[in-house]
């Protein structure tokens, strides 16, 4: 005869327990305050994040190709016109070669910068965080705010 089987479900775990495989969850069990408001934050800013770094990644990829149509052609002109000269005062240089050299810098830096910043929006960076620039009121706040604080300061500095 085969046993009894129980059809009931398994205990859920207690709601005040976190769940060790959680994010955020330390070695004794207990989450950090503020931890499901910074996860919640962080699946909403997701999708942004990775959409600002798809469309950086494709800007990168539209400007390697353009670039790399450019040098194309320039070296396609080179093989054709090789006695164009660029001159200036008494000096004066193939211009092909420059040209091209010039044009695949420019677009691998170009690339560079958009992959980089890329890579930065992915980590979750804000790209248009005023790191260093203060508004004007922010300024005019802040000598308000020193000038009460500490008497008057040197007005013949103008914002």
């Amino acid at each position: 005869m085969p046993a009894p089987t129980d059809d009931s479900p398994p205990p859920e775990p207690d709601a005040s327990e976190p769940d060790a495989s959680e994010p955020g969850a330390s070695e004794s069990g207990a989450v950090p305050s503020g931890a499901a408001e910074t996860d919640a934050a962080e699946a909403d800013a997701s999708p942004t994040r990775y959409r600002a770094a798809r469309i950086l990644k494709a800007g990168a990829i539209v400007f390697a190709v353009l670039g790399t149509a450019m040098a194309g052609w320039m070296a396609d002109k080179w093989i054709r016109y090789p006695q164009m000269q660029a001159s200036q005062f008494d000096f004066s240089a193939p211009l092909w070669p420059a040209a091209t050299l010039f044009v695949l810098v420019a677009t691998g830096a170009g690339v560079a910068l958009l992959w980089k910043a890329a890579r930065r929006s992915e980590a979750g960076e804000d790209l248009f965080a005023q790191r260093h620039r203060h508004s004007l009121k922010e300024v005019r706040r802040r000598r308000r705010s020193a000038n009460e604080e500490g008497g008057e300061a040197d007005s013949s500095s103008n914002p």
